[in-house]
């Protein structure tokens, strides 16, 4: 016998839908035991057949939830930063259902399945939205990417300039080499961010600037190394083509 559902009916005069440019009346049925929306109907709905629950919000709307693919839940190491509990709270409450957390700043750093096995088992009965995580690119941890693939990671993430965390070191060429030619036939992507120092010019900041003014702090991070980065990695993803590639964080123009 099928077992009976416990349906949750979302009622409303303004719903966005994927083949409407405007909102529209529409009942939105959600499986609420699999967490699923398991139909939408356009126009209104009162039937209360079988176990069925029906929230009317009337003219007020009703949207897709937004997904979050930056979010950085510290947890654990750095919990008192941000952790699963209070962070996913935070995202629900603006209406994000889906975050995916960066893999650095939480201790140990989502660089192994090990890794990430840890976070997992601190985000257990934390989490108010769905959680996926992205793996690390750090330095030697090559033969750690297509594990880490199939144990879910949605991608990977890695620095070209200093993390800000000992525990996530940054990458340079020699190392992406290693890392792209392990990952170019895998179904995944690799995120950068994307700033590439010169390790000559590093820390020169002029003398007379107060070092706690936005000047310097703009002249500690100039366009340069947003377009030598972003250069370095047009130049690897000519080599390997079918690795998809994605910037984050750019800022600069002319980059």
């Amino acid at each position: 016998m099928e077992h009976s559902r416990h349906l949750l009916k979302i009622s409303s005069q303004n719903v966005i839908l994927s083949d409407s440019e405007t909102p529209q009346p529409a009942v939105i049925s959600i499986d609420v035991e699999a967490g699923r929306i398991v139909d939408i109907k356009k126009g209104t709905d009162d039937a209360t057949e079988g176990d069925v629950e029906i929230i009317d919000v009337g003219s007020k709307f009703v949207l897709p939830g937004v997904i979050d693919a930056h979010v950085h839940l510290n947890e654990p190491g750095r919990t008192d930063w941000e952790g699963f509990w209070t962070g996913t709270r935070a995202a629900v409450s603006g209406g994000v259902t889906t975050v995916i957390d960066m893999p650095l700043n939480s201790i140990p750093p989502t660089t192994t399945v090990a890794n990430l096995t840890t976070k997992q088992d601190s985000a257990k009965g934390q989490c108010w939205a769905d959680v996926a995580f992205w793996g690390g690119v750090i330095p030697g941890n090559q033969q750690d990417l297509k594990p880490l693939v199939a144990a879910g990671v949605k991608g990977f993430k890695c620095f070209l300039i200093d993390s800000g965390v000992e525990e996530f070191p940054c990458v340079d060429e020699g190392d992406l080499h290693g890392h792209m030619e392990v990952l170019q036939d895998e179904p995944t992507v690799l995120l950068f961010h994307a700033e590439l120092q010169d390790p000559s010019s590093a820390d020169k900041v002029e003398q007379s600037v107060n070092p706690t003014s936005y000047e310097a702090y703009l002249s500690s991070r100039p366009d340069k190394l947003e377009v030598d980065a972003i250069s370095l990695i047009t130049r690897l993803q000519e080599k390997y083509p079918s690795l998809r590639c994605h910037i984050v964080h750019l800022s600069s123009a002319s980059a």
